[in-house]
């Protein structure tokens, strides 16, 4: 990014942004889907995609930004989209009660509904850097390592260690690393949400509507992706997490 300046003034006009149209990307995928259209008192929707998606740099906005690990090859930059989910599960079920008991109890217990979603998604990847060290000398600060060891990843993958940080090494001077472009994968999200309501008819034209939601319900620990610049401290190591479990209380007056 370059600044015009006017130097009688000592202010900046604007700036003139260097772009790059020729990236580009190719998005592959498999989608499965089950439904339940209501009957019965519920409602199902299940879905599975399987995708994959490449590109030759990490998409910014519209355009591409122009530095490269070797401003001279774009192609080396080819590997997995930043947002690359692999396997993407979802489904949600909305039940309602048919009511219990006798006349009494049925009123208070009918009309509920139940509303579960289930997430499974798979990690996104991860782009292992030289912490912009400059290792090639092209001054792009783009430089990544070089793999060293056949697995990058330890048997057991633990918040202390998602990947093996032996497995990487600063490159010769003057050289690049053999690392691709978002070689790695970071850990995946596991999210089950749950929501009960139900419309009390107070009046004819009255309603009170009483939700109760909890996301994150089973309070899993979702790992967030640890540091990936290799001269980082906590290199390879967890150390944030996404939201815990979330539980609200809402009633609202319909009229």
């Amino acid at each position: 990014m370059l600044y015009l300046q006017d130097p009688s003034q000592g202010q900046y006009y604007g700036a003139i942004v260097q772009a790059d149209d020729g990236g580009n990307s190719h998005f592959h995928a498999l989608l499965l889907s089950v439904q339940h259209r209501f009957a019965n008192r519920f409602t199902l929707l299940t879905n599975y995609a399987w995708s994959h998606c490449t590109s030759d740099i990490d998409f910014a906005g519209d355009l591409a930004g122009p530095l490269y690990e070797n401003p001279n090859n774009r192609s080396m930059e080819r590997g997995s989209c930043t947002f690359d989910h692999r396997h993407n599960f979802n489904t949600s079920l909305v039940a309602t009660s048919p009511g219990f008991g006798n006349e009494f109890t049925r009123r208070l217990t009918r009309n509920w509904q139940l509303a579960p979603i289930v997430s499974l998604i798979s990690g996104a990847p991860l782009n292992i850097t030289d912490g912009g060290m400059d290792q090639s000398k092209t001054a792009q600060g783009q430089d990544r390592p070089n793999q060293v060891l056949l697995d990058p990843y330890p048997a057991h993958r633990t918040v202390s260690e998602w990947f093996n940080p032996a497995a990487f090494a600063l490159q010769p001077v003057g050289t690049f690393g053999n690392l691709g472009r978002d070689a790695l994968t970071g850990p995946g999200i596991v999210q089950f949400d749950l929501a009960l309501s139900r419309t009390f008819q107070l009046r004819e034209q009255i309603g009170l509507d009483v939700r109760a939601e909890a996301f994150n319900v089973m309070n899993h620990g979702n790992w967030n992706p640890p540091p990936v610049t290799i001269n980082s401290g906590q290199f390879g190591q967890i150390t944030t997490f996404g939201s815990p479990r979330i539980i609200q209380l809402a009633m609202k007056l319909i009229f």
